[in-house]
């Protein structure tokens, strides 16, 4: 198969799913009022808007720390200092793990001032914020070994000693 080929396939395929996703949207949205009402459906699209925020901070922090991860590992490759890049590089990671540590209690405190009213079983709520708050503080660790994995995979002729 050509490459013009497969990207017009996956083109047809992505907007094949959207188009799913919102007819099937649009018939369940009928059934969801129906069981819900229309004030715990209008508040299941304001949680619904403050969980995509939550996302999209989150992947927005995991790309700039992606970015500085690899601005080191660069670096440690082009001037062969792997001590001062491994100074530099522990710098960046303890400087992650403290912004993903207090981002996440900040929203959980913002969250439980405005969610109890917003959810109606406590037990959700305990399981959106807890997962909401492991994800954003393993972020730089994920991080860490995916760059890990892409170097051992494509830098085989010179692997950094610092990220063993």
């Amino acid at each position: 198969m050509s490459p013009n080929r497969r990207i017009v396939l996956n083109v047809i395929a992505t907007y094949g799913r959207s188009l799913y996703a919102l007819l099937i949207g649009l018939f369940v949205a009928r059934w969801v009022l129906q069981a819900l009402g229309k004030t715990d459906y209008g508040l299941m699209g304001v949680v619904g808007g403050l969980l995509g925020f939550v996302v999209f901070l989150n992947s927005l922090m995991a790309t700039a720390v992606g970015r500085f991860y690899a601005v080191n590992i660069g670096r440690a490759k082009r001037t062969d200092s792997t001590k001062g890049n491994l100074t530099a590089c522990q710098c960046w990671f303890n400087t992650a793990v403290r912004i993903h540590c207090v981002l996440p209690l900040i929203l959980i405190l913002i969250g439980l001032g405005c969610l109890p009213k917003l959810f109606i079983r406590a037990s959700f709520r305990r399981v959106v914020l807890t997962t909401t708050l492991c994800e954003m503080i393993f972020l730089p660790t994920i991080w860490l070994f995916v760059l890990k994995e892409s170097e051992r995979r494509f830098l085989k002729d010179k692997p950094l000693r610092f990220l063993r």
